[in-house]
Formats: C-alpha cells, sequence, structure tokens
C-alpha cells in the first residue's frame, strides 16, 4: 500500500468523512486525527477524532477526558433534539434521562459521520451509562441546575450492576444512601 499523505487524508475525510478514510485507506493514528480534525475545524467543518472509527488509544490519551465529555454532551443533545427538549433544565433532562442507556451509547448516532460510543462506553466507563451522565455533569458547567438537583447512579434506568448489592449479596454504600434519601422523601411528605 503506498503511504498516504496527511493533506491526502485531509482530503479524503473532508470529500467522504472519516469511516470512509478507514474503510477505504486505512486506519489513522490519534495525532494523524488530531491534526486532521483541527484543519478541518479551521474550514468549519464540525468533526472530532473520535468520529474516525478505531482510533488507538483515543479513550486512554492525555485528551481523552475532554473527548469523553464532548462525546457524551454530543449524545446527550441528539437525545434532546429527538424529544424538543432542552437538556440543560431539570424538566427536559427528566425527558432523556430514561433514554441514557448502554444500547443508545452503542447504537444512537451523535452526528453526521454517524459516530457511535460503544466503544468510549466500554473503555472509559467500563460499560456505564450512569457514568459517563454523571461524569459530564460534574465537569460542564451547562449541566449547573442538573448538578444542584443532585442526580445520582439510581435514578438511571437499569441502575448498574452491583449498585445496591456486593458479590456477597450486602447493601452497598449507595444501597444506605439511597434508602436514607427514600426516608427524607417519606418524611417530608407527613
Amino acid at each position: 500500500m503506498a503511504k498516504v499523505s496527511l493533506e491526502e487524508l485531509v482530503e479524503y475525510t473532508k470529500e467522504f468523512g472519516p469511516k470512509e478514510v478507514v474503510s477505504d485507506i486505512r486506519r489513522v493514528k490519534l495525532a494523524e486525527a488530531e491534526e486532521i480534525c483541527h484543519i478541518l475545524q479551521k474550514e468549519n467543518i464540525s468533526i472530532m477524532p473520535y468520529d474516525f472509527p478505531q482510533v488507538r488509544g483515543i479513550w486512554k490519551s492525555d485528551s481523552a477526558h475532554e473527548y469523553q465529555l464532548s462525546a457524551t454532551k454530543e449524545l446527550i443533545k441528539v437525545l434532546a433534539s429527538e424529544k424538543g427538549v432542552d437538556y440543560r433544565t431539570k424538566e427536559g433532562f427528566k425527558g432523556i434521562l430514561s433514554d441514557l442507556t448502554a444500547n443508545n451509547f452503542y447504537k444512537k448516532p451523535i452526528n453526521d459521520w454517524d459516530t457511535t460510543l460503544g466503544g468510549m462506553l466500554m473503555s472509559a466507563y467500563k460499560d456505564s451509562p450512569s457514568s459517563a451522565v454523571l461524569d459530564l455533569i460534574g465537569h460542564d458547567d451547562e449541566f449547573s441546575v442538573i448538578k444542584e438537583y443532585g442526580l445520582c447512579e439510581w435514578d438511571f434506568n437499569p441502575v448498574p450492576q452491583n449498585l445496591w448489592g456486593d458479590k456477597k449479596k450486602k447493601p452497598t454504600d449507595t444501597a444506605r444512601e439511597a434508602t436514607k434519601e427514600f426516608i427524607k422523601v417519606l418524611a417530608s411528605e407527613k
């Protein structure tokens, strides 16, 4: 296979998209994906390194956390747009909460490049949608209302495995915390 220059990769990406670069030419390295994106973003083409399939090490790189937050936010934006809600409000976010599932991370395209987030969810968050979403909420000021509301792992459906009981079937600290919160709610209703 002939060596393909960065300029050729940029032009091919611009014309056919990041998935076709990988399927037609070759996998790109993280540094190449970042450089291609940098060049195309100057031309107002919205593209991120995670839009290229199988970029080795992307979810473990120095920029990984920035990419994880960006990608998760894009999924939330897509889900909110489909439901016609504002994800930055309590009611709007509540409207998409049940859609923040592993299935949607794996299968729901987040942009025109048909990027999905299954690899990220598996690599960075141990297949836990709640971990990805809570990480974003904790780091993005646009979610300040949701952060104030106090979204917890148990608000997601399904809840993460072993959330309520450990391997010995004993209650976890999270189970105890949720029970305390439930008691507070019951007490406030009296």
